[in-house]
């Protein structure tokens, strides 16, 4: 498969969600539970989910939404009691079935804690079980000759939540000046407000 190729069957699974009629249903059901939220929103994930949960968190931060990354493999050695009924987790799997992720949510749904949104591309799940609510991102191809290197559902995830992210901070009335506030360092710390 060749550059050329690849980047066309990405942009297809991007074309692609704007026919998944369910998505666009289940998205207004996650702005309300992560705008009403009053703690913070963890967002977790394994593999190269982990990193993709780490960067959207830290969009989530700085449109003013109380975010982070959490690790959930460490989170089970001594960080369980961190949550609290006012948070959010945002769980990210392409298969809904990553053994780390779901030991770690097992745990957290038996303490109680509910508020779990999964993100994943797969509704059969123990991920779409586990979670109140699970964002269904149909990957029509990821993008690689094999169809198995998680390059589309990366960014689709992606787009997604930072789509979501600036929804609900368009919602919240967060400005410009707020914006520019909390990024004092670097080329967007001179920008003027």
């Amino acid at each position: 498969m060749d550059f050329k190729d690849s980047l066309r069957l990405q942009l297809e699974s991007f074309e692609n969600l704007f026919v998944q009629t369910e998505l666009f249903e289940t998205v207004e059901k996650a702005i309300r539970i992560i705008n009403n939220a009053r703690g913070v929103c963890y967002f977790t994930g394994v593999g190269k989910n982990m990193y993709m949960s780490s960067r959207i968190a830290s969009t989530f931060d700085s449109l003013g939404i109380r975010s982070i990354f959490i690790d959930p493999v460490h989170t089970l050695h001594g960080s369980m009691g961190i949550f609290t009924d006012n948070d959010v987790v945002i769980a990210l799997s392409k298969s809904g079935n990553t053994s780390e992720l779901i030991v770690f949510l097992k745990n957290l749904r038996s303490r109680g804690f509910k508020n779990i949104i999964g993100v994943s591309a797969n509704k059969i799940s123990q991920l779409s079980e586990l979670s109140e609510l699970l964002i269904l991102v149909e990957i029509k191809q990821e993008g690689d000759q094999f169809n198995l290197a998680p390059i589309a559902s990366n960014m689709l995830f992606g787009a997604v939540l930072d789509a979501i992210a600036v929804e609900i901070s368009y919602r919240r009335g967060y400005g410009k000046k707020d914006f520019v506030r909390n990024h004092p360092g670097g080329e967007l710390g001179k920008t003027e407000v």
